[in-house]
C-alpha cells in the first residue's frame, strides 16, 4: 500500500481530505509528539494515529488504527450518515485510548478489531451517561473478550462505575458502555459460616467488600 506520513511536535489542524489514489489502498500515517486535529473528511483505506493525540472533526470514512498507547477521538462526527471504516483500538501488547463524550453515539460500517481497549471519559460524565457503538457485522471472539475487558482511564465521576454490553442486532452489534452508581456491594458473612450460597451481580469495575 502507498502512504503518506503527517509528523508534528506541535499542535496543528489539517484541513486536506486525504482518499486513496484509484486502483490502490493507501496508509495516512499521523505521528509526531504534537495533537493533530482533521477537519477534512478523509476517506483514505487506512490511517495510523503513531504518535500523540488525534481529533477528527470533519467525519472519517477510514479504518483508524489507534495502538501503542496513543489517542484518538471523533467528536461526534462518526455518525450513521459518515460512519468510519473500521476501527482498531489497541492490540495484544499495547494499549489504544479512545476520548469520549457524554451520550456520544460511534457508528463504524464493519466490526471493530479490540485489544487493551482504554475509554478516556471527557465533558463531564454523570450516573446513566452512556457511550455508544453502532457496528456493521459482530465482533470475533478476541474482540468480544477484549471489550469486556476495557478500562475507563480519565473522567470517571466520583464513586462512579461502569458497565458494558453487546447486543446483537440486524447486521451488526450496539455496543454499549453506561456510567453507574459504583457504590461498593458489601456482603457480611456471619460468624460460623462455612459457604455462601447468594447470586451476586456487580460490574466488572465495582468493589465487593466482605465482612
Amino acid at each position: 500500500a502507498k502512504g503518506f506520513t503527517v509528523e508534528s511536535a506541535r499542535p496543528v489542524t489539517i484541513a486536506q481530505a486525504f482518499c486513496d489514489e484509484d486502483g490502490e489502498s493507501g496508509v495516512l500515517r499521523l505521528t509526531g509528539a504534537g495533537a493533530k486535529t482533521l477537519s477534512g473528511a478523509s476517506t483514505v483505506s487506512r490511517i495510523v494515529v503513531d504518535g500523540g493525540a488525534v481529533a477528527f472533526t470533519g467525519g472519517v470514512g477510514s479504518t483508524v488504527v489507534v495502538t501503542g498507547g496513543n489517542r484518538v477521538s471523533f467528536g461526534g462526527s462518526a455518525t450513521a450518515e459518515h460512519p468510519l471504516g473500521g476501527l482498531v483500538l489497541g492490540d495484544a501488547a499495547t494499549e489504544g485510548v479512545l476520548e469520549v463524550r457524554p451520550n456520544e453515539t460511534i457508528c463504524i460500517a464493519s466490526a471493530p478489531e479490540f485489544g487493551r481497549v482504554r475509554l478516556a471519559l471527557a465533558d463531564g460524565f454523570a450516573i446513566g451517561d452512556k457511550v455508544v457503538f453502532n457496528t456493521k457485522g459482530t465482533l470475533s471472539a478476541a474482540s468480544a473478550a477484549a471489550w469486556t475487558r476495557m478500562q475507563v482511564v480519565s473522567g470517571l465521576p466520583s464513586g462512579a462505575a461502569w458497565t458494558v454490553s453487546a447486543e446483537d442486532v440486524a447486521g451488526g452489534q450496539t455496543l454499549t458502555l453506561e456510567i453507574i452508581d459504583g457504590t461498593p456491594i458489601v456482603l457480611t458473612v456471619d460468624e460460623g459460616t462455612e459457604s455462601i450460597e447468594t447470586n451476586v451481580s456487580f460490574s466488572v469495575s465495582q468493589r465487593l467488600d466482605v465482612q
